[in-house]
């Protein structure tokens, strides 16, 4: 990663990569900056006169989106005598072009045939109208070349294709690829850092754990493990039956998710132990259903329905019941749904509303005597609603008293509790010399009573203070309650009295050696998952007995892939968040995509195709991701300057120290101009640039041999280089602060500069931090959402930027102060934006447009204001989104593919250029 020269550092604020042009001689030597505006591909001419390059409009878009017109679509531009030339002004996409052979036209791949075909186009006035050169359908055209005697060749629907120069069709080249080492087979892994969730027996020392997709029992005795399913599909929410006799679970087999049970014979005391497991359907339905949870009586089992409906059928006459249907609930994503049974199987007790609002907690009478009940109408979020043991109290998370970020995620949050009857109330918070109150009940009536008379005054706060809480537990007669919380870097496992609060921290664990945490069926001990470890930790002593073991396991590439395919391609079918999709016919596209599946054999690859596929539907926060784990590459130290790369003497020549960077010191012989001559006294080379001499120095004290400008004294200095995330934080320190210089130059110091990176809550309360503070005086502020990638806090930022003046706070003498409102801006603002303004950014441009706050001054913003759902896959480094729920404005029209028209209209490429030559 390069941040460029300090004059040509024009990333706007980008923490990315920037995508600038930089050359090497072929035998090696020193880079060159070239090109310092975002490019994606780039081409030079044979007589090595001019370049053709694509610009990059937008840096946050996904490379693989189609059929976009809007501002973040590319274009073919000419750089020649140092000027730059627009050379396509189609509003879709027109990129990689190349030079014909006598370097008087160029070939390029264009959207404007509907799909992407190769177009040439002469680069005189006289013969400039493009022409269409391959004339396919459905599929894009890619990775196009040109001969030096102007045959094309590209790549389209998964083979390669030739068309000569004079020849009217392009064919099919015949590859014959000898296939050797693929791993399409099977091969044994070791899953112990898979695993994603675990589930306890209620009667033998034994667990079940799933991992990358697959069910295991594991001995919490001797670590001894034995493999339950075997599938390429995803088995998931695994939980046991009451005798540990059985194993419910979901599984997405066949077109879509259903339950399944795998149960040992009766005269078998463990899955451990057990030479026989036998698999079968509990649901065989064309609906997915999912997160199956039995009751204790194991006479019913709760599972979701399509995702947003919960549903209770009793296994003795399969009947169904639905409590929850889809008009009452959104689930976002898998895991933000929580729902319990009473001890008793009568009652449940579930989320309501979604997680962005109409958020309650509801108890649901599976008998169907009594109709759902809310029992806590409060307007904070609500997670994880649990029964007490004894099935009297109802109790849950939330940030009512705590802190949540502004998108209203939690930070830190308490325990409530609600006791469902006076009588549980009386005895759980009676005084001290008091005495239990009978219930009426005998003494073997395990039942849940409940009394809806008088909820709000049975609710009580549990946590004497807020925390970050992992899971939680109360004990058998409820006065302990048993949390686990976030603190830095490890997890905090604490007992507090419900009725005093005493809080005792019990013992610690680190993060990354925590998974999953449960109590154990004695309620004695609490079972903590890690990787390859169970760890039952007992209460009394906090001893430990760990097992540890090793989940080795057969797995088959070829047919994984073949499953994430499918399980991807239905997750969008089902949760686009335009039922059209787009007017896409997903299921041909589907068709055809699954033919290459046999040609993939690598996850990048396969990410590739993804994104291929799912850019047809021309929609923001797509596409597949692939994040190599990158454990052996070679990091490359930075030492906090911008380098002078036309410079050719010997050592490398300083352009400008990076303020607070490592060669930012105090009595320094660094400074711009200065040239370093050798690193840990080796010298540097005429011909060799610096950072093979920084190779893993990151941390480490390091010497610079340096020369003082205009000089030829030599003087050492020791440093500690710095990582290039940290350098590109200075970088941008340095980018920010000069154009909040040159604002208040321009503006004789009347005017603030404001630059937001995203909409999240620290660059939130920066931004009132500075508006408030250096700027509370200015008499208007330009606000910079350029290359802001998004978050969630659009509410919070028009509001805040919206302030009518409705008064004053005024002494007895007249000083004044305040002004009222005392936090939202009053005076004038304009706001900078350009297409990778994304996501949230680009609502907050369309929300500051509608509401007239002020100018909106750059490059069109192209719509992409939706929620999308990043979904980890089986292998845990492909990731994959969808779109899941989209914004309309107030005129009912989605801001998805929605440009916003500014007031003052220039496009990024051409400020680019224009910012490069003022500062040449």
């Amino acid at each position: 990663m390069r941040i460029g020269r300090s004059d040509k550092n024009v990333n706007d604020g980008f923490f990315g990569e920037a995508f600038y042009l930089y050359s090497v001689g072929s035998k090696g030597g020193r880079e060159k900056l070239e090109l310092a505006n975002g490019i994606s591909s780039f081409a030079s001419a044979h007589n090595k006169q001019g370049y053709l390059y694509t610009n990059r409009p937008s840096f946050v878009e996904q490379a693989y989106r189609k059929h976009h017109t809007s501002s973040a679509a590319r274009d073919i531009w000419l750089y020649q005598g140092g000027k730059h030339l627009q050379l396509t002004q189609f509003k879709g996409e027109d990129r990689d072009a190349h030079w014909s052979s006598d370097d008087l036209a160029m070939y390029y791949l264009s959207e404007r045939s509907g799909s992407f075909n190769v177009w040439r186009k002469g680069l005189d006035s006289s013969n400039s109208e493009p022409t269409q050169q391959t004339f396919f359908k459905d599929f894009p055209v890619r990775a196009l070349s040109v001969s030096n005697k102007d045959d094309l060749v590209f790549s389209y629907d998964g083979d390669i294709w030739l068309k000569a120069k004079d020849d009217e069709k392009s064919h099919k080249v015949d590859i014959h690829i000898r296939k050797l080492g693929m791993k399409d087979g099977s091969r044994n892994v070791n899953l112990k850092y898979e695993i994603s969730e675990f589930a306890i027996s209620p009667t033998a020392p034994e667990a079940a754990i799933v991992a990358r997709g697959d069910i295991f029992v594991v001995s919490m005795r001797s670590g001894n493990i034995v493999r339950v399913t075997h599938t390429p599909e995803k088995e998931a929410s695994v939980s046991f039956s009451a005798d540990g006799k059985s194993l419910y679970y979901t599984s997405e087999r066949n077109g879509n998710w259903d339950i399944y049970k795998s149960e040992i014979a009766p005269t078998d005391e463990s899955f451990i132990t057990s030479s026989n497991i036998n698999e079968q359907a509990i649901t065989q339905t064309d609906v997915d259903e999912t997160q199956p949870l039995l009751s204790p009586d194991n006479g019913k089992l709760a599972y979701r329905v399509n995702s947003n409906s919960l549903v209770v059928e009793n296994l003795k006459d399969n009947s169904t019941e639905t409590l929850i249907s889809a008009k009452e609930f959104y689930s976002y994503e898998a895991s933000d749904w929580h729902y319990s049974w009473s001890p008793d199987s009568r009652y449940m007790v579930s989320r309501l509303g979604t997680v962005l609002g109409k958020n309650q907690i509801a108890l649901f009478d599976t008998s169907g005597k009594q109709d759902k009940i809310v029992l806590n109408n409060s307007g904070f979020i609500k997670y994880s609603p649990k029964f007490s043991q004894d099935g009297q109290i109802v109790y849950w998370f939330t940030p009512r008293d705590g802190n949540t970020e502004l998108d209203g995620s939690p930070v830190a949050g308490d325990i409530y509790a609600l006791a469902l009857n006076p009588v549980a109330d009386y005895n759980w918070f009676r005084p001290d010399d008091g005495t239990d109150i009978k219930s009426g009940k005998k003494d073997d009536d395990k039942s849940t009573q409940f009394e809806a008379n008088g909820l709000d005054n049975r609710l009580h706060r549990l946590t004497p203070f807020s925390l970050d809480i992992k899971n939680m537990f109360l004990s058998p007669d409820n006065k302990d309650l048993l949390v686990v919380y976030s603190q830095k870097d490890n997890y905090v496992f604490a007992d507090i009295n419900t009725k005093t609060g005493e809080f005792n921290q019990m013992f610690t664990r680190p993060k990354n050696a925590v998974k999953d945490v449960q109590m154990s069926p004695s309620n004695d001990a609490l079972v903590i998952l890690g990787n390859g470890m169970i760890d039952k930790v007992t209460l009394a002593n906090h001893k430990s007995d760990a097992k540890y073991f090793d989940v080795q396991a057969e797995f088959n590439f070829g047919k994984e892939r073949d499953y994430i395919f499918n399980h991807v391609w239905r997750m969008t079918k089902n949760r686009f968040y335009d039922k059209a999709l787009h007017g896409v016919d997903w299921d041909a596209l589907g068709q055809s995509y699954s033919r290459y599946l046999p040609s993939i054999h690598t996850y990048p690859e396969f990410a590739e195709m993804l994104s291929e596929m799912v850019g047809e539907l021309n929609a923001s926060h797509t596409g597949a991701n692939y994040f190599r784990a990158g454990r052996n590459r070679e990091k490359v130290a930075s030492l906090g300057v911008f380098y002078d790369d036309t410079y050719q003497g010997e050592g490398i020549k300083i352009d400008k120290v990076l303020p607070n960077g490592p060669a930012d010191l105090p009595n320094s012989p660094i400074s711009d101009g200065s040239i370093i001559t050798a690193v840990n006294g080796k010298t540097i080379a005429k011909d060799k640039d610096i950072y093979p001499y920084l190779r893993n120095l990151e941390g480490k004290l390091t010497t610079l041999t340096v020369k003082a400008p205009d000089s030829d004294k030599t003087d050492t200095v020791q440093v500690f280089p710095i990582d290039q995330y940290k350098e590109s934080k200075l970088s941008y320190s340095y980018w920010n602060n000069t154009r909040k210089s040159l604002t208040n130059k321009l503006s004789e110091g009347r005017i603030g500069y404001i630059h937001v990176q995203q909409m999240e809550s620290e660059d939130y309360k920066k931004l009132v931090d500075k508006l408030f503070g250096e700027n509370q005086d200015k008499d208007a502020v330009v606000i910079d959402i350029r290359y802001n990638t998004g978050g969630n806090i659009h509410d919070q930022f028009i509001d805040l930027l919206s302030g009518v003046d409705y008064g004053e706070a005024v002494s007895r003498d007249g000083y004044k102060a305040a002004n009222f409102p005392l936090r939202r801006w009053t005076k004038p603002t304009i706001l900078l934006a350009n297409p990778s303004s994304y996501s949230d950014a680009s609502v907050v441009a369309k929300l500051y447009q509608d509401n007239k706050l002020g100018k909106l001054v750059g490059d069109a913003v192209p719509g992409t204001g939706t929620f999308v759902n990043w979904q980890t896959q089986q292998e845990p480094l492909l990731q994959y989104g969808v779109p899941q729920l989209g914004i309309k404005d107030s005129k009912g029209k989605w801001l998805e593919n929605q440009d916003i028209i500014l007031m003052y209209w220039f496009t990024t490429t051409q400020r680019a250029l224009l910012e490069i030559e003022m500062c040449s």
